[in-house]
Protein backbone atom coordinates (compact mmCIF):
# COMPACT_ATOMS: atom_id res chain seq x y z
CA UNK A 1 0.00 0.00 0.00
CA UNK A 2 2.48 2.42 1.09
CA UNK A 3 4.32 1.59 -2.19
CA UNK A 4 1.33 2.62 -4.28
CA UNK A 5 1.16 5.98 -2.10
CA UNK A 6 4.33 6.96 -3.06
CA UNK A 7 3.86 5.96 -6.95
CA UNK A 8 1.54 8.57 -7.05
CA UNK A 9 2.66 11.25 -4.85
CA UNK A 10 5.72 11.48 -6.71
CA UNK A 11 4.20 11.51 -10.04
CA UNK A 12 2.23 14.53 -9.16
CA UNK A 13 5.74 16.20 -8.00
CA UNK A 14 7.62 15.09 -11.74
CA UNK A 15 5.08 16.45 -13.20
CA UNK A 16 4.82 19.60 -11.84
CA UNK A 17 9.08 19.93 -12.07
CA UNK A 18 8.29 19.13 -15.43
CA UNK A 19 5.74 22.40 -16.03
CA UNK A 20 8.19 24.77 -13.82
CA UNK A 21 10.70 23.99 -16.71
CA UNK A 22 9.75 26.86 -18.73
CA UNK A 23 11.13 29.86 -16.22
CA UNK A 24 12.82 30.27 -13.40
CA UNK A 25 13.62 33.26 -11.31
CA UNK A 26 16.93 33.07 -9.02
CA UNK A 27 18.99 35.62 -6.92
CA UNK A 28 19.29 38.05 -9.73
CA UNK A 29 14.89 37.42 -10.12
CA UNK A 30 15.13 36.68 -14.01
CA UNK A 31 15.59 34.45 -16.45
CA UNK A 32 14.47 35.19 -19.69
CA UNK A 33 12.98 32.16 -22.12
CA UNK A 34 10.83 32.85 -25.17
CA UNK A 35 7.20 32.89 -24.92
CA UNK A 36 5.49 30.13 -26.21
CA UNK A 37 4.96 25.99 -26.60
CA UNK A 38 7.26 24.57 -24.64
CA UNK A 39 7.71 20.57 -25.07
CA UNK A 40 9.22 18.91 -22.01
CA UNK A 41 10.18 15.13 -20.97
CA UNK A 42 11.55 14.53 -17.66
CA UNK A 43 12.70 10.76 -16.56
CA UNK A 44 13.25 9.69 -13.11
CA UNK A 45 14.73 6.60 -11.74
CA UNK A 46 14.12 5.13 -8.09
CA UNK A 47 16.84 3.52 -6.44
CA UNK A 48 16.14 1.00 -4.00
CA UNK A 49 12.40 0.16 -5.15
CA UNK A 50 11.82 -2.62 -8.21
CA UNK A 51 9.29 -0.09 -9.62
CA UNK A 52 10.55 1.24 -12.96
CA UNK A 53 11.40 5.16 -12.54
CA UNK A 54 8.49 7.49 -14.09
CA UNK A 55 8.97 8.63 -17.52
CA UNK A 56 6.86 12.26 -18.18
CA UNK A 57 5.81 14.55 -21.74
CA UNK A 58 4.19 17.28 -22.15
CA UNK A 59 3.84 20.53 -23.29
CA UNK A 60 2.80 23.89 -21.61
CA UNK A 61 2.31 27.39 -23.10
CA UNK A 62 4.56 30.25 -22.04
CA UNK A 63 2.45 33.36 -21.94
CA UNK A 64 4.25 36.92 -22.60
CA UNK A 65 3.12 38.34 -19.52
CA UNK A 66 4.59 34.97 -17.53
CA UNK A 67 8.75 36.52 -18.75
CA UNK A 68 8.77 37.84 -15.03
CA UNK A 69 7.37 35.48 -12.35
CA UNK A 70 8.92 35.32 -8.84
CA UNK A 71 9.95 32.73 -7.36
CA UNK A 72 6.49 31.85 -5.23
CA UNK A 73 4.47 31.56 -8.71
CA UNK A 74 6.94 28.36 -9.32
CA UNK A 75 6.93 27.18 -5.62
CA UNK A 76 3.08 27.40 -6.30
CA UNK A 77 3.41 25.25 -9.05
CA UNK A 78 5.47 22.68 -6.81
CA UNK A 79 2.05 22.73 -4.37
CA UNK A 80 0.09 21.93 -7.23
CA UNK A 81 1.74 18.70 -7.95
CA UNK A 82 1.63 17.60 -3.78
CA UNK A 83 -0.77 18.91 -2.72
CA UNK A 84 -2.32 22.51 -2.67
CA UNK A 85 -1.61 22.81 1.28
CA UNK A 86 2.33 21.29 0.48
CA UNK A 87 4.96 23.66 2.07
CA UNK A 88 7.73 23.58 0.52
CA UNK A 89 10.81 26.00 0.87
CA UNK A 90 13.71 26.83 -1.18
CA UNK A 91 17.23 27.40 0.49
CA UNK A 92 20.64 27.99 -0.94
CA UNK A 93 19.80 29.82 -4.02
CA UNK A 94 22.69 30.39 -6.81
CA UNK A 95 22.68 32.23 -10.11
CA UNK A 96 25.96 31.75 -11.57
CA UNK A 97 26.29 32.67 -15.85
CA UNK A 98 23.63 30.74 -17.13
CA UNK A 99 23.61 28.05 -14.22
CA UNK A 100 20.56 28.14 -11.23
CA UNK A 101 20.80 25.94 -8.38
CA UNK A 102 18.98 25.47 -5.36
CA UNK A 103 17.63 22.99 -2.63
CA UNK A 104 14.17 21.90 -2.68
CA UNK A 105 12.25 20.84 0.71
CA UNK A 106 8.27 20.11 0.10
CA UNK A 107 5.67 18.76 2.70
CA UNK A 108 2.43 17.16 1.30
CA UNK A 109 -0.02 16.77 2.92
CA UNK A 110 -0.01 12.75 3.67
CA UNK A 111 3.14 13.49 5.17
CA UNK A 112 5.09 12.83 2.11
CA UNK A 113 8.76 14.98 2.42
CA UNK A 114 11.31 15.38 -0.19
CA UNK A 115 14.53 16.74 -0.37
CA UNK A 116 16.19 17.51 -3.62
CA UNK A 117 19.50 19.50 -4.86
CA UNK A 118 18.14 20.64 -8.52
CA UNK A 119 20.06 22.33 -11.55
CA UNK A 120 18.84 24.49 -14.19
CA UNK A 121 21.31 25.52 -16.77
CA UNK A 122 19.07 27.28 -19.80
CA UNK A 123 19.61 29.39 -22.89
CA UNK A 124 16.29 31.33 -24.54
CA UNK A 125 15.03 27.97 -26.32
CA UNK A 126 16.21 25.37 -23.83
CA UNK A 127 16.17 24.50 -20.10
CA UNK A 128 17.94 21.31 -18.91
CA UNK A 129 17.24 19.97 -15.04
CA UNK A 130 18.99 17.68 -13.08
CA UNK A 131 17.05 16.88 -9.81
CA UNK A 132 18.68 14.75 -7.08
CA UNK A 133 17.61 13.90 -3.60
CA UNK A 134 15.61 11.38 -1.11
CA UNK A 135 11.98 10.99 -0.79
CA UNK A 136 10.15 9.91 2.65
CA UNK A 137 7.30 8.25 2.20
CA UNK A 138 5.10 5.98 5.04
CA UNK A 139 8.67 6.07 6.82
CA UNK A 140 10.76 5.36 4.51
CA UNK A 141 13.25 6.98 2.19
CA UNK A 142 14.09 6.24 -1.45
CA UNK A 143 16.83 8.22 -3.41
CA UNK A 144 15.58 9.64 -6.70
CA UNK A 145 17.30 10.75 -9.67
CA UNK A 146 15.31 12.96 -12.21
CA UNK A 147 16.49 14.69 -15.22
CA UNK A 148 14.08 16.81 -17.19
CA UNK A 149 14.72 18.98 -20.56
CA UNK A 150 12.45 21.58 -22.04
CA UNK A 151 12.53 23.56 -25.94
CA UNK A 152 10.51 26.04 -27.19
CA UNK A 153 9.00 24.30 -30.20
CA UNK A 154 6.49 27.60 -32.03
CA UNK A 155 3.96 30.43 -30.92
CA UNK A 156 0.70 29.01 -28.58
CA UNK A 157 -2.46 28.32 -30.26
CA UNK A 158 -5.32 30.78 -28.72
CA UNK A 159 -6.82 27.65 -26.93
CA UNK A 160 -3.37 26.95 -25.37
CA UNK A 161 -3.17 30.29 -24.54
CA UNK A 162 -6.38 29.92 -22.38
CA UNK A 163 -5.35 27.07 -20.83
CA UNK A 164 -2.51 28.43 -19.51
CA UNK A 165 -4.34 31.35 -18.12
CA UNK A 166 -6.36 29.21 -16.05
CA UNK A 167 -3.45 26.84 -15.17
CA UNK A 168 -1.66 30.18 -13.03
CA UNK A 169 -2.07 29.59 -9.45
CA UNK A 170 -5.23 31.26 -8.36
CA UNK A 171 -3.28 33.19 -5.23
CA UNK A 172 -0.12 34.32 -7.19
CA UNK A 173 -0.21 38.21 -7.94
CA UNK A 174 2.48 39.86 -10.01
CA UNK A 175 5.73 41.36 -8.45
CA UNK A 176 5.39 45.03 -7.43
CA UNK A 177 7.36 47.27 -5.12
CA UNK A 178 4.77 50.37 -5.60
CA UNK A 179 1.15 50.21 -3.93
CA UNK A 180 -0.56 51.68 -7.75
CA UNK A 181 0.73 47.95 -9.00
CA UNK A 182 3.18 49.54 -11.27
CA UNK A 183 5.31 47.03 -12.81
CA UNK A 184 9.40 46.70 -12.54
CA UNK A 185 10.27 48.51 -16.15
CA UNK A 186 12.23 51.35 -16.38
CA UNK A 187 12.02 53.30 -20.29
CA UNK A 188 11.55 56.61 -21.78
CA UNK A 189 8.55 57.56 -20.01
CA UNK A 190 9.76 56.53 -16.64
CA UNK A 191 10.98 54.01 -14.27
CA UNK A 192 8.65 52.02 -11.84
CA UNK A 193 6.19 54.46 -10.34
CA UNK A 194 8.72 57.49 -10.92
CA UNK A 195 7.91 59.81 -13.94
CA UNK A 196 8.19 62.97 -12.98
CA UNK A 197 10.79 65.43 -11.10
CA UNK A 198 10.65 64.61 -7.66
CA UNK A 199 12.60 65.90 -4.52
CA UNK A 200 15.59 63.89 -3.35
CA UNK A 201 14.05 62.38 0.09
CA UNK A 202 14.01 59.28 1.66
CA UNK A 203 10.86 59.76 2.87
CA UNK A 204 9.20 60.54 -0.94
CA UNK A 205 10.82 57.40 -2.20
CA UNK A 206 9.26 55.71 0.69
CA UNK A 207 5.72 56.89 -0.43
CA UNK A 208 5.95 55.66 -3.87
CA UNK A 209 7.72 52.20 -2.90
CA UNK A 210 6.06 51.82 0.10
CA UNK A 211 7.07 47.96 0.54
CA UNK A 212 10.55 48.55 0.36
CA UNK A 213 13.68 48.93 1.90
CA UNK A 214 15.45 52.18 1.23
CA UNK A 215 18.79 52.69 2.22
CA UNK A 216 21.48 55.83 1.77
CA UNK A 217 24.74 55.25 0.18
CA UNK A 218 27.25 57.26 -1.61
CA UNK A 219 28.19 56.33 -5.34
CA UNK A 220 30.95 57.21 -8.14
CA UNK A 221 28.84 58.86 -10.72
CA UNK A 222 29.60 61.04 -13.88
CA UNK A 223 33.33 61.56 -12.21
CA UNK A 224 31.70 62.30 -8.98
CA UNK A 225 30.42 60.80 -5.51
CA UNK A 226 26.91 61.19 -5.20
CA UNK A 227 24.13 60.49 -3.01
CA UNK A 228 22.12 57.50 -3.59
CA UNK A 229 18.85 56.10 -2.57
CA UNK A 230 18.82 52.25 -3.16
CA UNK A 231 15.47 50.49 -3.50
CA UNK A 232 15.47 47.19 -2.47
CA UNK A 233 12.96 44.22 -2.67
CA UNK A 234 12.47 41.94 0.48
CA UNK A 235 14.54 39.45 0.61
CA UNK A 236 16.75 40.60 -2.37
CA UNK A 237 20.64 41.45 -2.19
CA UNK A 238 20.79 43.79 -5.14
CA UNK A 239 18.58 47.43 -5.46
CA UNK A 240 15.46 47.26 -7.76
CA UNK A 241 16.02 50.45 -8.65
CA UNK A 242 18.46 53.34 -7.73
CA UNK A 243 17.99 56.96 -7.24
CA UNK A 244 20.88 59.41 -7.64
CA UNK A 245 21.13 63.34 -6.70
CA UNK A 246 23.38 66.31 -7.27
CA UNK A 247 25.38 67.40 -4.83
CA UNK A 248 24.16 71.05 -3.44
CA UNK A 249 20.42 70.39 -4.67
CA UNK A 250 17.14 68.34 -3.08
CA UNK A 251 16.35 67.45 -6.74
CA UNK A 252 16.35 63.69 -7.90
CA UNK A 253 18.69 63.48 -11.10
CA UNK A 254 18.16 60.02 -12.20
CA UNK A 255 16.52 56.15 -12.01
CA UNK A 256 18.67 53.64 -13.28
CA UNK A 257 18.84 49.48 -12.22
CA UNK A 258 21.63 47.03 -12.79
CA UNK A 259 18.90 44.35 -11.48
CA UNK A 260 17.82 41.90 -14.15
CA UNK A 261 14.22 41.66 -12.34
CA UNK A 262 13.23 45.56 -14.39
CA UNK A 263 12.43 45.06 -18.22
CA UNK A 264 13.77 48.06 -20.36
CA UNK A 265 11.47 49.47 -23.41
CA UNK A 266 11.82 46.32 -25.35
CA UNK A 267 12.17 43.70 -23.00
CA UNK A 268 15.84 44.13 -22.27
CA UNK A 269 17.51 42.52 -19.66
CA UNK A 270 20.59 43.22 -17.37
CA UNK A 271 23.33 40.76 -17.74
CA UNK A 272 21.32 38.69 -20.62
CA UNK A 273 20.22 41.01 -23.31
CA UNK A 274 23.02 41.35 -25.86
CA UNK A 275 23.35 44.45 -28.69
CA UNK A 276 23.05 42.25 -31.23
CA UNK A 277 19.54 41.19 -29.65
CA UNK A 278 17.95 44.16 -30.09
CA UNK A 279 15.63 44.26 -32.91
CA UNK A 280 16.43 46.74 -35.57
CA UNK A 281 13.06 48.67 -34.60
CA UNK A 282 14.00 49.67 -31.27
CA UNK A 283 15.27 53.05 -31.87
CA UNK A 284 18.55 52.95 -30.03
CA UNK A 285 21.15 55.05 -30.58
CA UNK A 286 24.76 54.00 -29.71
CA UNK A 287 27.93 54.74 -29.77
CA UNK A 288 31.22 54.61 -27.65
CA UNK A 289 31.08 56.52 -24.19
CA UNK A 290 34.32 58.66 -23.02
CA UNK A 291 36.79 59.26 -20.45
CA UNK A 292 35.12 56.03 -17.53
CA UNK A 293 32.77 54.73 -20.67
CA UNK A 294 35.29 54.86 -24.06
CA UNK A 295 35.19 50.67 -23.79
CA UNK A 296 31.24 51.00 -23.11
CA UNK A 297 28.28 51.60 -25.53
CA UNK A 298 26.37 54.07 -24.68
CA UNK A 299 22.86 54.03 -26.46
CA UNK A 300 20.16 56.26 -26.30
CA UNK A 301 16.27 56.70 -26.97
CA UNK A 302 15.39 60.62 -26.63
CA UNK A 303 16.94 62.53 -24.14
CA UNK A 304 15.75 61.06 -20.91
CA UNK A 305 16.90 56.98 -21.27
CA UNK A 306 20.11 55.84 -21.67
CA UNK A 307 21.32 52.14 -21.51
CA UNK A 308 25.13 50.91 -21.20
CA UNK A 309 25.97 47.72 -23.05
CA UNK A 310 29.90 46.66 -21.64
CA UNK A 311 31.82 44.57 -24.75
CA UNK A 312 33.78 41.32 -22.64
CA UNK A 313 37.29 41.98 -21.90
CA UNK A 314 38.22 39.37 -24.23
CA UNK A 315 36.79 40.78 -27.04
CA UNK A 316 38.68 44.77 -25.76
CA UNK A 317 42.07 42.73 -25.29
CA UNK A 318 41.54 41.28 -29.01
CA UNK A 319 41.41 44.46 -30.83
CA UNK A 320 43.28 47.92 -30.71
CA UNK A 321 41.07 50.14 -32.66
CA UNK A 322 38.81 48.63 -34.93
CA UNK A 323 36.07 46.22 -32.99
CA UNK A 324 33.75 43.97 -36.08
CA UNK A 325 30.51 44.65 -35.38
CA UNK A 326 29.87 40.55 -34.85
CA UNK A 327 32.07 41.54 -31.75
CA UNK A 328 30.54 44.50 -30.96
CA UNK A 329 26.67 43.15 -31.36
CA UNK A 330 28.41 40.96 -27.78
CA UNK A 331 27.95 43.67 -25.80
CA UNK A 332 25.41 42.87 -22.62
CA UNK A 333 23.58 44.89 -21.15
CA UNK A 334 24.98 46.62 -17.79
CA UNK A 335 22.74 49.25 -16.91
CA UNK A 336 19.16 50.99 -17.78
CA UNK A 337 19.09 55.21 -17.01
CA UNK A 338 15.88 57.65 -17.10
CA UNK A 339 17.02 60.88 -16.44
CA UNK A 340 14.43 63.05 -14.03
CA UNK A 341 16.48 66.32 -14.94
CA UNK A 342 18.63 66.09 -17.62
CA UNK A 343 21.01 68.93 -17.95
CA UNK A 344 20.39 70.06 -21.68
CA UNK A 345 24.00 70.42 -23.59
CA UNK A 346 23.98 73.84 -25.36
CA UNK A 347 25.40 73.46 -28.54
CA UNK A 348 26.82 76.87 -30.57
CA UNK A 349 26.37 77.53 -34.20
CA UNK A 350 29.68 77.29 -34.86
CA UNK A 351 29.62 73.35 -33.73
CA UNK A 352 26.81 73.00 -35.96
CA UNK A 353 28.83 74.31 -38.97
CA UNK A 354 29.50 71.53 -41.38
CA UNK A 355 33.12 71.71 -43.38
CA UNK A 356 32.58 73.56 -46.59
CA UNK A 357 33.68 71.19 -49.40
CA UNK A 358 32.35 67.73 -48.34
CA UNK A 359 29.83 66.54 -50.87
CA UNK A 360 26.46 66.91 -49.15
CA UNK A 361 24.37 64.15 -50.57
CA UNK A 362 20.34 63.45 -49.81
CA UNK A 363 18.96 60.84 -47.39
CA UNK A 364 16.15 60.22 -49.71
CA UNK A 365 18.05 59.95 -53.44
CA UNK A 366 21.21 58.64 -51.72
CA UNK A 367 22.31 55.70 -54.14
CA UNK A 368 21.68 58.05 -57.22
CA UNK A 369 23.95 61.03 -56.37
CA UNK A 370 26.38 58.73 -54.51
CA UNK A 371 26.67 57.17 -58.11
CA UNK A 372 26.86 60.25 -59.72
CA UNK A 373 29.99 61.19 -57.43
CA UNK A 374 33.24 61.61 -59.84
CA UNK A 375 36.22 60.78 -58.06
CA UNK A 376 39.04 58.13 -58.52
CA UNK A 377 39.95 58.14 -54.65
CA UNK A 378 38.31 56.26 -51.84
CA UNK A 379 35.13 58.22 -50.37
CA UNK A 380 34.18 57.94 -46.67
CA UNK A 381 30.82 58.74 -46.26
CA UNK A 382 29.66 60.36 -42.95
CA UNK A 383 25.86 59.90 -41.65
CA UNK A 384 25.27 62.27 -39.45
CA UNK A 385 22.72 64.65 -37.89
CA UNK A 386 23.08 68.57 -36.52
CA UNK A 387 20.28 67.82 -34.21
CA UNK A 388 21.62 68.91 -30.73
CA UNK A 389 19.79 66.14 -28.78
CA UNK A 390 22.65 63.45 -30.43
CA UNK A 391 25.64 64.85 -28.91
CA UNK A 392 27.83 62.32 -30.75
CA UNK A 393 26.67 63.59 -34.18
CA UNK A 394 27.64 67.13 -32.92
CA UNK A 395 31.34 65.95 -31.48
CA UNK A 396 32.09 63.46 -34.40
CA UNK A 397 30.88 66.34 -36.90
CA UNK A 398 33.76 68.68 -35.83
CA UNK A 399 36.39 65.53 -36.06
CA UNK A 400 34.79 64.39 -39.75
CA UNK A 401 35.15 68.49 -40.55
CA UNK A 402 39.26 68.27 -39.28
CA UNK A 403 39.68 64.88 -41.01
CA UNK A 404 38.21 66.83 -44.25
CA UNK A 405 40.57 69.49 -43.84
CA UNK A 406 44.17 67.30 -43.44
CA UNK A 407 43.28 64.44 -45.68
CA UNK A 408 41.54 65.64 -48.92
CA UNK A 409 44.09 65.18 -51.07
CA UNK A 410 43.56 61.38 -49.78
CA UNK A 411 39.95 60.81 -49.67
CA UNK A 412 36.59 61.92 -51.04
CA UNK A 413 34.48 63.23 -48.26
CA UNK A 414 30.76 63.47 -48.13
CA UNK A 415 27.72 63.76 -45.59
CA UNK A 416 24.22 62.43 -45.63
CA UNK A 417 22.33 64.66 -42.44
CA UNK A 418 19.39 63.73 -40.91
CA UNK A 419 17.03 66.00 -39.27
CA UNK A 420 15.66 64.96 -36.79
CA UNK A 421 18.21 62.63 -35.96
CA UNK A 422 16.08 59.59 -35.72
CA UNK A 423 15.31 60.64 -39.09
CA UNK A 424 17.76 57.80 -40.05
CA UNK A 425 15.34 54.90 -38.72
CA UNK A 426 12.62 55.08 -41.82
CA UNK A 427 15.43 54.44 -44.94
CA UNK A 428 18.83 53.63 -42.60
CA UNK A 429 18.24 51.22 -40.23
CA UNK A 430 20.82 49.55 -41.12
CA UNK A 431 22.84 51.77 -39.67
CA UNK A 432 21.85 50.58 -36.64
CA UNK A 433 22.72 54.62 -35.31
CA UNK A 434 24.01 57.76 -35.79
CA UNK A 435 26.60 59.12 -36.44
CA UNK A 436 27.98 56.26 -38.88
CA UNK A 437 31.23 56.81 -41.20
CA UNK A 438 31.92 54.29 -43.98
CA UNK A 439 34.72 53.38 -46.42
CA UNK A 440 34.06 52.53 -50.53
CA UNK A 441 36.38 51.90 -52.34
CA UNK A 442 34.99 52.32 -56.09
CA UNK A 443 32.14 53.10 -55.03
CA UNK A 444 31.59 49.54 -52.77
CA UNK A 445 31.05 49.56 -49.23
CA UNK A 446 33.93 47.80 -47.53
CA UNK A 447 34.17 49.13 -43.55
CA UNK A 448 32.07 50.76 -41.33
CA UNK A 449 33.09 52.72 -38.01
CA UNK A 450 29.77 53.22 -35.45
CA UNK A 451 30.04 56.27 -33.56
CA UNK A 452 31.79 58.96 -31.96
CA UNK A 453 35.57 58.56 -32.45
CA UNK A 454 38.02 61.11 -31.78
CA UNK A 455 40.81 59.51 -33.13
CA UNK A 456 38.88 58.25 -36.62
CA UNK A 457 41.51 58.85 -39.12
CA UNK A 458 43.72 56.81 -36.92
CA UNK A 459 40.87 54.13 -37.18
CA UNK A 460 40.01 54.58 -40.84
CA UNK A 461 43.45 54.91 -41.42
CA UNK A 462 44.18 50.99 -39.88
CA UNK A 463 41.25 49.42 -41.54
CA UNK A 464 42.35 50.98 -45.15
CA UNK A 465 45.82 49.53 -44.93
CA UNK A 466 44.06 46.45 -43.72
CA UNK A 467 41.60 46.31 -46.73
CA UNK A 468 44.32 47.26 -49.41
CA UNK A 469 47.25 44.15 -48.01
CA UNK A 470 44.26 41.72 -48.67
CA UNK A 471 42.99 43.14 -52.18
CA UNK A 472 46.40 43.15 -53.66
CA UNK A 473 47.61 39.68 -52.33
CA UNK A 474 47.98 37.64 -55.55
CA UNK A 475 46.87 34.06 -53.18
CA UNK A 476 49.03 31.44 -55.31
CA UNK A 477 48.83 29.33 -52.12
CA UNK A 478 44.94 29.26 -52.22
CA UNK A 479 43.39 26.60 -53.89
CA UNK A 480 39.72 26.81 -54.48
CA UNK A 481 37.65 23.74 -55.60
CA UNK A 482 35.55 25.32 -58.71
CA UNK A 483 32.06 23.34 -59.09
CA UNK A 484 29.14 24.00 -61.54
CA UNK A 485 26.22 24.84 -60.46
CA UNK A 486 24.54 21.24 -60.95
CA UNK A 487 26.92 19.77 -58.37
CA UNK A 488 25.61 21.92 -55.41
CA UNK A 489 23.41 19.42 -54.22
CA UNK A 490 26.11 16.58 -54.37
CA UNK A 491 28.51 18.67 -52.58
CA UNK A 492 26.05 19.65 -49.97
CA UNK A 493 25.23 16.23 -49.27
CA UNK A 494 28.62 14.59 -49.51
CA UNK A 495 29.88 17.72 -46.32
CA UNK A 496 30.70 16.38 -43.45
CA UNK A 497 28.17 16.43 -40.14
CA UNK A 498 28.79 19.87 -38.31
CA UNK A 499 31.38 21.28 -41.09
CA UNK A 500 31.33 24.72 -42.12
CA UNK A 501 30.67 24.93 -45.78
CA UNK A 502 30.89 27.59 -47.65
CA UNK A 503 29.91 27.90 -51.35
CA UNK A 504 30.97 31.34 -53.16
CA UNK A 505 28.61 32.56 -56.46
CA UNK A 506 31.01 34.80 -57.91
CA UNK A 507 32.65 36.27 -61.10
CA UNK A 508 36.15 36.98 -62.39
CA UNK A 509 35.00 39.45 -65.00
CA UNK A 510 36.08 42.86 -64.09
CA UNK A 511 32.56 44.23 -64.89
CA UNK A 512 31.83 42.75 -61.53
CA UNK A 513 34.05 44.91 -59.48
CA UNK A 514 32.35 43.85 -56.05
CA UNK A 515 32.72 40.40 -57.58
CA UNK A 516 36.26 40.73 -57.92
CA UNK A 517 37.09 42.41 -54.64
CA UNK A 518 35.14 39.48 -52.95
CA UNK A 519 37.01 36.73 -54.42
CA UNK A 520 39.94 38.14 -52.67
CA UNK A 521 38.38 38.56 -49.02
CA UNK A 522 36.94 34.91 -49.58
CA UNK A 523 40.39 34.14 -50.66
CA UNK A 524 42.38 35.58 -47.46
CA UNK A 525 39.66 33.71 -45.24
CA UNK A 526 40.41 30.03 -47.02
CA UNK A 527 43.85 30.93 -46.30
CA UNK A 528 43.45 31.65 -42.37
CA UNK A 529 40.80 28.51 -42.27
CA UNK A 530 42.57 26.05 -44.45
CA UNK A 531 41.46 22.47 -43.64
CA UNK A 532 38.76 23.64 -41.12
CA UNK A 533 36.44 25.19 -43.20
CA UNK A 534 35.17 23.96 -46.92
CA UNK A 535 35.51 26.92 -49.39
CA UNK A 536 34.42 26.10 -52.76
CA UNK A 537 33.43 28.26 -55.77
CA UNK A 538 30.74 28.85 -58.73
CA UNK A 539 31.84 31.23 -61.29
CA UNK A 540 29.77 33.18 -63.85
CA UNK A 541 31.87 34.68 -67.01
CA UNK A 542 30.17 36.88 -67.97
CA UNK A 543 28.39 37.54 -64.42
CA UNK A 544 25.04 38.02 -66.42
CA UNK A 545 24.82 34.73 -67.26
CA UNK A 546 23.62 33.65 -63.23
CA UNK A 547 20.16 35.05 -64.21
CA UNK A 548 20.11 32.79 -67.07
CA UNK A 549 21.12 29.27 -64.93
CA UNK A 550 17.71 27.16 -64.43
CA UNK A 551 20.01 24.82 -62.61
CA UNK A 552 20.95 27.18 -59.35
CA UNK A 553 17.51 28.21 -59.91
CA UNK A 554 16.11 25.07 -58.99
CA UNK A 555 18.40 24.14 -56.50
CA UNK A 556 18.08 27.52 -54.53
CA UNK A 557 14.33 27.29 -54.58
CA UNK A 558 14.57 24.07 -53.20
CA UNK A 559 16.88 26.07 -50.66
CA UNK A 560 14.23 28.41 -49.87
CA UNK A 561 17.15 31.24 -50.55
CA UNK A 562 16.46 34.02 -52.94
CA UNK A 563 19.75 36.07 -54.56
CA UNK A 564 19.89 39.51 -56.33
CA UNK A 565 22.78 39.47 -58.01
CA UNK A 566 26.60 38.69 -57.51
CA UNK A 567 28.50 38.16 -55.15
CA UNK A 568 26.63 35.31 -53.24
CA UNK A 569 28.21 33.18 -50.32
CA UNK A 570 26.35 30.13 -49.27
CA UNK A 571 27.13 29.49 -46.09
CA UNK A 572 26.07 25.21 -44.87
CA UNK A 573 27.16 23.25 -41.95
CA UNK A 574 26.38 19.86 -42.55
CA UNK A 575 24.12 19.66 -45.29
CA UNK A 576 21.77 21.58 -43.88
CA UNK A 577 21.63 25.76 -44.65
CA UNK A 578 22.71 28.29 -42.13
CA UNK A 579 22.29 31.05 -44.29
CA UNK A 580 23.31 33.29 -47.41
CA UNK A 581 25.18 36.59 -47.11
CA UNK A 582 24.88 38.85 -50.19
CA UNK A 583 27.58 41.44 -51.63
CA UNK A 584 30.75 41.87 -50.24
CA UNK A 585 31.79 40.41 -46.80
CA UNK A 586 34.83 41.84 -45.80
CA UNK A 587 34.88 40.92 -42.22
CA UNK A 588 34.60 36.80 -43.37
CA UNK A 589 37.98 36.16 -41.85
CA UNK A 590 36.70 37.51 -38.44
CA UNK A 591 33.29 36.46 -38.40
CA UNK A 592 34.00 32.91 -39.23
CA UNK A 593 36.79 32.81 -36.15
CA UNK A 594 34.00 33.50 -34.16
CA UNK A 595 31.50 31.12 -35.42
CA UNK A 596 34.41 28.39 -34.79
CA UNK A 597 34.27 29.89 -31.08
CA UNK A 598 31.06 29.87 -30.64
CA UNK A 599 30.52 25.72 -32.10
Amino acid sequence: MCISVYRNAFFRWGLSLGLVLSVFQAEANQIVLKPGYWEYKQNTVVEGVSLPGTNIAGGECLLKEDENRALDYYVAKFKQGLGEDSNCTVSDLKHIGKEVTFNLRCISTDNMTSDHQIQYTYSLSRVDVQAEGVMNVAGRSFVTKSSATSNWQRQCTTEEKQAAEKARPANYTNVSLSSNGTALKIGPKGAGPISETLSFSKVVIQTLFPDARIEASQEESYGYIQPVFNIYEEGNVKPIFQVDGREGTNIAFSVFTQNSAVSGPYGERIGITTLGAVSSDNPHLCSFGENKLDKTLVCLIGDKFRSLYTLPNEILEKYDEVIPQHEIDKAVLSEMRYFLSYPKKSVSKKENILEEGIIKLSSDDFYNEFKAIKTDKPIVVHFTSTDSSCVHCIKNNLVFSQLHKEHAEKYTFAEVIFNPWKRYQKKFKRLRGLPATQLYLDKIEVFKISGYRENLFDTLQNAHGIINEILVDNYDDVNISKYQSSDLPGLVSANAQDKLLLIHLTSTENTCLACVKNNAFFRYAAREHAGQIGFTEVVYNPYSLVSSDEALKQYLKSQKIEIKGLPVTLIYKGNKSIGARPGMWTTISDDLTAFKRAN
